[in-house]
């Protein structure tokens, strides 16, 4: 096994948008949330997200935030990875490396932080308004965005000794590139690029499961 500590740096703005139950009760709903005062019946309607004010706040409550500031899921940093492994055909002997990462590559902690001068960020900067086009047409869209400058520090545990720090690089460099992370990805959002790398040493098991737990 080898850990590695990296940090990425943002190229282009980061955008969120966790994704929801479809039908939104109002027992899912936090205490005094101002959604409680708007809905009427038992769960929230179709007619209720035609309304400006309900799209704003669903966007609120699908930004990744915490009791210390904005986050990225683990699982999305892993999935932007293995991409990225894919995309750039990173190869690790005659085949690819994603085969070999799919099973052995796990980002931590569960919730990392984004950053901005070194310091956490309590929240996102603001709701990107967009229009993408659906099915039925123009369907209006809020998603909490971090705007640039943003960092995020990660470990990566590699449950394979072979895995050599050239390909760390390739497979982190190709992520950002070619994968993105975070939502509307296609629209070249969630873009960064590998600005630190460092091995660490194995953490004991009960450090290395700790963190890997939500904060």
């Amino acid at each position: 096994m080898r850990v590695f500590e990296i940090t990425v740096e943002g190229r282009t703005p980061l955008l969120q948008k966790r994704k929801m139950p479809e039908v939104i009760s109002r027992d899912e709903l936090p205490p005094g949330h101002p959604l409680l005062s708007i809905i009427k019946g038992k769960a929230i309607t179709a007619q209720d997200l035609k309304r400006r004010e309900v799209q704003v706040m669903l966007a609120d409550l699908g930004a990744y935030k915490n009791g210390h500031g904005v986050y990225m899921p683990a699982i999305c940093w892993r999935h932007s990875f293995l991409e990225g492994a894919r995309k750039g055909k990173v190869k690790h002997g005659r085949g690819s490396i994603w085969t070999l990462l799919q099973g052995t590559l796990f980002p931590a902690p569960a919730e990392p932080l984004i950053t901005r001068g070194g310091k956490e960020l309590p929240d996102y900067d603001n709701l990107k308004e967009s229009w993408p086009r659906s099915l039925s047409g123009l369907v209006r869209q809020f998603q909490a965005e971090v705007s640039l400058p943003w960092t995020c520090d990660l470990k990566l545990l590699v449950m394979d000794d072979n895995f050599t720090e050239p390909q760390l690089s390739e497979v982190v460099q190709g992520g950002g590139l070619y994968a993105g992370v975070g939502a509307w990805v296609s629209g070249g959002f969630g873009r960064y690029e590998l600005t630190n790398r460092e091995e660490a040493d194995v953490p004991p098991q009960k450090e290395m499961m700790e963190l890997m737990q939500p904060a």
